[in-house]
């Protein structure tokens, strides 16, 4: 069936439209569009389309009659996009007017030129309203059109037509081009004006003067639509500015910005009340929710006018409603007004300056803060001048409301607002009233949490396992349902996969035995099949696996014999179980579940999890080269070994899955998978499974993806449900993971960190013990580290306690840490967050005049009085509760 149909206009209201088109082009008046304008009133494209074919097409009917206020009309309301932008040509000779006068010279009615419509007023306004009037009713599709066309055309003629075609429109509909275009034409001369020797500033001090409209309208909302306040696009406008280099157009976008201001000055000069409208216009626009780069223009105005203290004094409460602004260069508008009233003794009302002062010190920007917190000193000084004894008063209680939330060296800053009576009065630490000196965090647990080790549900239902099964034929799901699926099918019986699925492992076995049946013949070497299965995907291994039970026929049916019979061939593939790479232990599973569905063995537990052993750690070095990473041949690695247990030796996959690079002699676990097995994350998912007692063991596997940066997130899954009591492995990982490049790694590290503390797992010196090795290995960097320890602090009371207990091992150790002074910032904010003194050794105290944010830092530290907190109780209490699981 062919699709839906559409039907031509109305044959006989077509003719009509165009008969009565024609009797108003036979009339001598050439300028009564206005009847055109009636008779096309309602119609749409297509009757517009069709009208102007019976007319014999806009070429035959604009070479009977010319360029006339009425051709323009029917040029704009029936022509294409094509004919339509003739019209905006540059004039010469060979544009559509003057090509059309040269041809026929004589006529006996008014026609114009391309010359006259940029240079003749009357001419222009008399084409450009038709012309406008056109586009107008053929919709507002057909006007971004047009205004699209004349980008760049620098004519009058072009210029008035686009303003007429957005007389009507609201600021906030307006083309983007418009304003900018307004703004280029006020600045630079447009084609054939009359020739005036006058600066750029004098020209738009003229113009605005001049055109009340533009005046008016146009050039007041530069202020109040959002990019008109990007100087950075000041020379946007223009060809002179293609091509340009950077610094280049810096240049012309400043002198742009020059000319406005110098024409400012001129205007402030000449117009009554301009001053006091533009002052108010660059409020509004810094007020508005535009973002920072969008209103530095109105930002640089009002610096220009510098505002003295009356017109500052009538604005008032415009600058306390900047001092919450979004953008920090607003806030510093704000408060360079309210520094300039203070000094000048001009401020009245000081609550204003104080209530808005509460959203300045909340702000995250330090540089804003601190000059807010010198504003409120000044304040201060200016109150005990005049008197008001309340005020300082309320400054302190203002300033302690915020002071736990400073960092360290504003919080230095900060005290001296505040009044001793205030810091002992309002609990500003969070005190709370106890009758214990101190309270005592539990230690991190020592026995696991058994009931955390269920199993994996079997898969309920055949309606859930084919949806299990459609996951992982397309490489997606989660590798740790396979066990599920592998249950489902022994449960359900190969027959309860649905037909669909049948359909999809019959392509992919058949597509990986036909590629390796090419392939093998395209090679000479008698083991070149060993190479084929390199880069099979997972979800092609699960198809191979199933097509083999399901007995389908050749040759999917047979792949996965083919499979299985070059697994023991040697070279290096991969595939055979001695090297213990992932894919091969999945196969080498996977195989034993073939075998035991197809002989019958329905009862034979299948891919059971690794019980829980008890593991000897200790540190070995590495040269990477022995690992097979060879990029980096001359370092080594300090990662973790122990030998596997005796008593699973002779089981291959549980040797191999507590082996890998465990215990480093062939073989690397996770990287090999990482360079050639296209499966690679359903496997790991598969492997966390396996190994979801053993999380320990789960991490040295992962020691050199994480080293490398490589899957972080992965590994720090694993650890969402782990109740083990973790084994140095883990911390190493951990801290490995806390130092990744990517953020993505490090929140996942945060959250691990915070998981782990619920359930009261973390050792806090285990964790300090191997972010010093790494720093000492330098492996890892002090700001990441701080960034994650910081994030995974604000998840939890417990947790934030946990960090600050590593920090005071790391910051308070023998190891010197490059740029570690954000380590040291952090700790001091978390023992003022709960009320802990730690003791600092000598070679760490500043000297008296030492300045810089770990000082600070640092004399916090010493001067703290411990004293228990609101946020110690809660961490203690966290710590019962999961003690308790």
């Amino acid at each position: 069936m062919t699709g839906p149909v559409h039907l031509p206009p109305h044959t006989s209201q077509v003719k009509s439209l165009a008969e009565m088109i024609r009797a108003i082009l036979t009339a001598p008046k050439t300028g009564n569009w206005r009847g055109l304008d009636e008779i096309l009133a309602g119609t749409g494209e297509k009757e517009r389309s069709a009208v102007l074919r019976t007319l014999g097409g806009f070429t035959a009917v604009y070479e009977r009659e010319g360029p006339t206020p009425r051709m323009f009309y029917l040029r704009a309301a029936l022509a294409g996009r094509k004919k339509v932008g003739e019209i905006f040509t540059w004039p010469s000779a060979n544009d559509p007017c003057t090509s059309w006068i040269a041809r026929h010279p004589g006529t006996n009615y008014p026609v114009y030129s391309g010359e006259q419509l940029c240079t003749d007023a009357s001419v222009r306004e008399a084409a450009a309203e038709a012309f406008a009037a056109g586009i107008l009713h053929r919709g507002g599709t057909w006007v971004q059109r047009v205004m699209d066309d004349m980008l760049g055309v620098r004519n009058l003629w072009a210029l008035h037509i686009m303003r007429l075609l957005m007389r009507d429109v609201p600021p906030e509909r307006y083309h983007p081009s418009y304003l900018p275009t307004i703004r280029d034409y006020l600045r630079r001369p447009y084609y054939r004006e009359p020739k005036k020797r006058e600066p750029r500033p004098e020209r738009i001090a003229r113009i605005l003067t001049s055109d009340e409209r533009l005046y008016q309208r146009e050039f007041w909302e530069f202020f109040s639509v959002e990019g008109m306040g990007d100087t950075r696009q000041f020379a946007e406008i223009g060809s002179d500015v293609r091509g340009m280099n950077a610094r280049k157009r810096a240049e012309a976008c400043s002198r742009v910005e020059h000319d406005f201001m110098a024409a400012f000055d001129i205007l402030c000069h000449q117009v009554p009340g301009f001053r006091d409208r533009l002052l108010d216009a660059t409020l509004t626009g810094m007020l508005s929710d535009f973002s920072a780069r969008n209103i530095t223009w109105y930002v640089n105005i009002h610096r220009h006018l510098n505002p003295d203290s009356r017109e500052l004094s009538r604005r008032e409460g415009s600058y306390a409603a900047l001092l919450a602004a979004p953008s920090a260069v607003t806030v510093s508008v704000g408060q360079n007004a309210y520094k300039s009233l203070i000094q000048s003794g001009s401020l009245e009302n000081m609550s204003g300056l104080l209530t808005a002062s509460e959203a300045v010190l909340s702000r995250a920007d330090k540089k804003s803060v601190t000059t807010q917190l010198s504003l409120l000193h000044t304040l201060n000084s200016y109150a005990k001048k005049c008197g008001y004894a309340e005020v300082p008063e309320k400054v302190s209680a203002l300033v302690a409301e915020f002071l736990p939330t400073f960092p360290i060296d504003l919080a230095e800053k900060a005290q001296k607002l505040i009044t001793p009576e205030e810091t002992q009065g309002t609990g500003i630490t969070g005190a709370i009233k106890t009758d214990a000196d101190s309270l005592e965090i539990p230690a991190p647990r020592t026995t696991p949490i058994l009931h955390y080790y269920a199993q994996k549900a079997a898969v309920p239902c055949v309606a859930e396992l084919n949806e299990l099964i459609a996951e992982h034929l397309i490489d997606a799901g989660d590798g740790a349902d396979l066990p599920r699926i592998i249950d489902g099918i022994i449960t359900h019986g190969i027959g309860a996969v649905d037909a669909q699925n049948l359909d999809r492992i019959r392509q992919l076995a058949r597509q990986e035995y036909v590629g390796s049946y090419r392939e093998r013949n395209n090679r000479t070497d008698e083991e070149s099949e060993a190479h084929l299965w390199d880069n099979i995907p997972y979800s092609s291994l699960m198809a191979l696996a199933l097509a083999k039970i399901a007995g389908l026929p050749k040759p999917a049916g047979t792949a996965w014999d083919r499979l299985i019979a070059h697994m023991a061939v040697g070279g290096d593939t991969g595939l055979f179980l001695p090297n213990r790479a992932l894919s091969t232990v999945l196969i080498h599973e996977l195989n034993r579940f073939v075998e035991c569905s197809i002989a019958g063995e329905e009862g034979a537990p299948l891919m059971v999890a690794v019980p829980p052993q008890q593991r000897l750690w200790e540190r070995r070095r590495y040269r990477i080269p022995s690992l097979r990473y060879g990029r980096d041949e001359n370092r080594e690695a300090a990662w973790w070994f122990a030998p596997v247990p005796q008593a699973y030796r002779k089981d291959p996959v549980v040797n191999a899955l507590l082996a890998g690079t465990a215990d480093r002699r062939d073989g690397n676990f996770g990287i090999h998978d990482a360079m050639v097995f296209n499966g690679r994350q359903r496997v790991r998912e598969w492997a966390g499974w396996m190994l979801q007692h053993n999380i320990d063991t789960y991490a040295a596997h992962a020691h050199m993806e994480l080293a490398h940066g490589m899957q972080p997130v992965l590994f720090l899954r694993s650890l969402e449900h782990t109740g083990r009591v973790l084994q140095e492995p883990v911390y190493s990982a951990l801290a490995h993971a806390c130092g990744a490049a990517q953020a993505e790694g490090r929140a996942a590290a945060a959250e691990a960190l915070a998981g782990l503390c619920a359930s009261n797992l973390l050792d806090p010196q285990l964790l300090a013990k191997e972010l010093i090795l790494l720093f000492d290995e330098k492996a890892i960097i002090a700001s990441r580290i701080a960034k994650t320890l910081d994030d995974a602090a604000q998840l939890s009371a417990l947790a934030g306690y946990r960090v600050l207990q590593t920090l005071t091992t790391v910051v308070t150790g023998e190891t010197t840490i490059p740029r570690g002074h954000q380590l040291t910032v952090l700790l001091a904010q978390l023992c003022t967050q709960y009320g802990v003194s730690v003791p600092i050794p000598d070679r760490l105290i500043p000297a008296p005049k030492a300045r810089g944010t770990a000082a600070a830092a640092l004399r916090t530290i010493l001067t703290l009085e411990p004293h228990p907190t609101e946020l110690l109780a809660e961490a203690v209490q966290q710590a019962e509760a999961a003690n308790k699981l």
